[in-house]
């Protein structure tokens, strides 16, 4: 995985990232336009602590609650705001992606041409390159593919 100067190539998002309707909607994650979308209800912490990781399905069992489409995690823990103001929506843990990489890297026809965008306060790397900004957020843009995303480690070293 190398960083990349070539921002261009992740700004397209940028419009199409919008917090139409209020906040954690599917296009303030994801962007708006895209012929489909798949909803992965991937492992969240659950609090309590030890911030274990859970099954969107067992938190609703264990609250008392019904499973369906249009599921939200802050409701499933009775939560007014996610994390007092903050929260992890938009963030993929490495080792979940790297068991749907190569899903992913089948569905697309370019499996080998793949970006990585890692949040400039977030990656705790100090990643030095061009960043786009994309939702009013910086971006430093890493050149990978399906396969490397596949790997448990992948994003442990990159330059």
């Amino acid at each position: 995985m190398e960083i990349i100067d070539d921002v261009e190539r992740g700004a397209w998002l940028g419009p199409r990232m919008c917090r139409l309707g209020g906040w954690a909607r599917v296009g303030s994650v994801t962007g708006y336009g895209f012929e489909a979308y798949a909803r992965i209800l991937h492992p969240r912490p659950t609090g309590g602590g030890a911030w274990e990781r859970r099954r969107w399905s067992d938190v609703a069992t264990a609250a008392g609650k019904v499973m369906h489409p249009l599921v939200q995690w802050e409701r499933l823990l009775d939560l007014d705001e996610p994390r007092g103001g903050t929260s992890d929506v938009g963030y993929l843990d490495p080792q979940v992606l790297a068991a749907l990489a190569p899903l992913l890297g089948v569905q697309t026809a370019t499996p080998d041409d793949a970006l990585a965008a890692y949040w400039v306060g977030g990656t705790g790397q100090g990643l030095v390159g061009r960043s786009v900004t994309i939702d009013r957020y910086d971006y430093v843009l890493a050149q990978t593919d399906t396969a490397e995303l596949a790997e448990p480690g992948w994003g442990r070293h990159i330059g």
